[in-house]
Protein backbone atom coordinates (compact mmCIF):
# COMPACT_ATOMS: atom_id res chain seq x y z
CA UNK A 1 0.00 0.00 0.00
CA UNK A 2 2.84 2.22 0.80
CA UNK A 3 4.13 1.99 -2.40
CA UNK A 4 1.14 2.84 -4.46
CA UNK A 5 0.53 5.74 -2.46
CA UNK A 6 4.37 7.51 -3.05
CA UNK A 7 4.07 6.53 -6.31
CA UNK A 8 0.62 8.58 -6.75
CA UNK A 9 2.34 11.25 -4.83
CA UNK A 10 4.77 11.58 -7.62
CA UNK A 11 2.55 11.49 -10.73
CA UNK A 12 1.84 14.72 -12.39
CA UNK A 13 -1.27 15.11 -12.19
CA UNK A 14 -4.08 17.15 -13.54
CA UNK A 15 -3.20 21.01 -15.64
CA UNK A 16 -4.67 23.03 -18.05
CA UNK A 17 -3.47 20.69 -21.11
CA UNK A 18 -4.98 17.74 -19.76
CA UNK A 19 -8.13 19.08 -19.44
CA UNK A 20 -7.92 20.60 -22.82
CA UNK A 21 -7.28 17.27 -24.46
CA UNK A 22 -9.56 15.66 -22.46
CA UNK A 23 -12.33 18.11 -23.97
CA UNK A 24 -10.88 17.54 -27.43
CA UNK A 25 -11.15 13.53 -26.93
CA UNK A 26 -15.18 14.49 -25.95
CA UNK A 27 -15.53 16.58 -29.13
CA UNK A 28 -14.06 14.00 -31.15
CA UNK A 29 -16.64 11.15 -29.58
CA UNK A 30 -18.84 13.84 -29.94
CA UNK A 31 -18.63 14.01 -33.83
CA UNK A 32 -17.65 10.67 -34.37
CA UNK A 33 -21.34 10.21 -32.98
CA UNK A 34 -22.93 12.14 -35.76
CA UNK A 35 -20.88 10.65 -38.62
CA UNK A 36 -22.56 7.59 -40.22
CA UNK A 37 -20.96 4.09 -39.62
CA UNK A 38 -19.03 3.12 -42.30
CA UNK A 39 -16.88 5.99 -42.14
CA UNK A 40 -16.79 6.13 -37.98
CA UNK A 41 -14.51 2.89 -38.30
CA UNK A 42 -11.23 4.53 -40.36
CA UNK A 43 -11.59 7.69 -37.63
CA UNK A 44 -12.19 6.19 -34.22
CA UNK A 45 -8.59 5.99 -33.13
CA UNK A 46 -8.30 9.59 -33.80
CA UNK A 47 -10.72 9.97 -30.50
CA UNK A 48 -8.08 8.10 -28.04
CA UNK A 49 -5.15 9.68 -29.11
CA UNK A 50 -5.72 12.96 -27.04
CA UNK A 51 -7.36 10.78 -24.22
CA UNK A 52 -4.58 8.31 -24.27
CA UNK A 53 -2.02 11.51 -24.18
CA UNK A 54 -3.99 13.10 -21.36
CA UNK A 55 -3.65 9.69 -19.24
CA UNK A 56 -0.35 9.75 -20.25
CA UNK A 57 0.33 13.05 -18.86
CA UNK A 58 -1.75 12.38 -15.69
CA UNK A 59 0.34 9.51 -14.74
CA UNK A 60 3.80 11.35 -16.00
CA UNK A 61 7.07 11.09 -13.56
CA UNK A 62 8.70 13.67 -15.47
CA UNK A 63 7.50 16.86 -13.63
CA UNK A 64 9.98 19.48 -15.44
CA UNK A 65 8.41 18.14 -18.91
CA UNK A 66 4.92 18.46 -18.05
CA UNK A 67 4.97 22.08 -16.88
CA UNK A 68 7.01 22.85 -19.64
CA UNK A 69 4.65 21.32 -22.17
CA UNK A 70 1.42 23.35 -19.95
CA UNK A 71 3.31 26.52 -19.94
CA UNK A 72 3.66 26.62 -23.64
CA UNK A 73 -0.08 25.60 -24.03
CA UNK A 74 -1.10 27.85 -21.23
CA UNK A 75 0.79 30.74 -23.35
CA UNK A 76 -0.84 29.56 -26.80
CA UNK A 77 -4.71 29.77 -25.29
CA UNK A 78 -4.49 32.65 -22.89
CA UNK A 79 -5.35 35.58 -26.40
CA UNK A 80 -8.24 33.48 -27.05
CA UNK A 81 -9.50 32.80 -23.72
CA UNK A 82 -8.97 36.88 -22.40
CA UNK A 83 -10.80 37.34 -26.13
CA UNK A 84 -13.73 35.56 -24.76
CA UNK A 85 -13.92 36.81 -21.49
CA UNK A 86 -13.68 40.35 -23.32
CA UNK A 87 -16.78 39.89 -25.71
CA UNK A 88 -18.57 38.10 -22.85
CA UNK A 89 -18.13 41.26 -20.67
CA UNK A 90 -19.03 43.98 -23.02
CA UNK A 91 -22.07 41.58 -24.13
CA UNK A 92 -23.06 41.90 -20.27
CA UNK A 93 -22.93 45.95 -20.48
CA UNK A 94 -24.55 46.00 -23.92
CA UNK A 95 -28.08 46.89 -21.70
CA UNK A 96 -26.27 49.76 -20.34
CA UNK A 97 -23.40 51.33 -22.60
CA UNK A 98 -23.07 51.79 -26.04
CA UNK A 99 -19.25 51.07 -27.94
CA UNK A 100 -17.86 53.25 -30.10
CA UNK A 101 -14.27 53.01 -31.29
CA UNK A 102 -11.92 56.23 -31.75
CA UNK A 103 -11.65 56.85 -35.64
CA UNK A 104 -8.03 57.76 -34.83
CA UNK A 105 -6.34 55.27 -33.31
CA UNK A 106 -9.38 52.91 -32.82
CA UNK A 107 -9.73 52.20 -29.54
CA UNK A 108 -12.89 50.87 -28.19
CA UNK A 109 -14.69 53.20 -25.77
CA UNK A 110 -17.63 53.00 -23.69
CA UNK A 111 -20.28 55.87 -23.39
CA UNK A 112 -23.17 55.79 -21.05
CA UNK A 113 -26.45 55.48 -23.21
CA UNK A 114 -30.09 57.09 -23.18
CA UNK A 115 -27.92 60.63 -23.02
CA UNK A 116 -28.32 61.97 -26.08
CA UNK A 117 -25.89 63.45 -28.57
CA UNK A 118 -22.41 63.43 -26.00
CA UNK A 119 -18.86 64.63 -27.11
CA UNK A 120 -16.61 61.47 -26.68
CA UNK A 121 -12.81 62.51 -25.90
CA UNK A 122 -10.87 59.62 -26.50
CA UNK A 123 -8.69 59.03 -23.25
CA UNK A 124 -5.62 57.24 -25.49
CA UNK A 125 -5.12 59.89 -28.07
CA UNK A 126 -7.36 62.93 -26.97
CA UNK A 127 -9.25 62.95 -30.10
CA UNK A 128 -12.79 64.63 -29.75
CA UNK A 129 -15.36 63.63 -31.79
CA UNK A 130 -19.78 63.83 -30.95
CA UNK A 131 -21.94 60.48 -30.80
CA UNK A 132 -25.31 59.50 -30.26
CA UNK A 133 -25.74 57.54 -27.27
Amino acid sequence: MNDIQRYLKRIYGFDALTYGLLFLAVLLFAGFGLVPLETLHKYTLLGYLPLVLAIFRIFSLNREQRTWENEHFVSLVAPLCEKIVRRKEKRAQKKLYRFYKCPVCHESLRVPKGKGLVEITCPHCDHHFVKKS
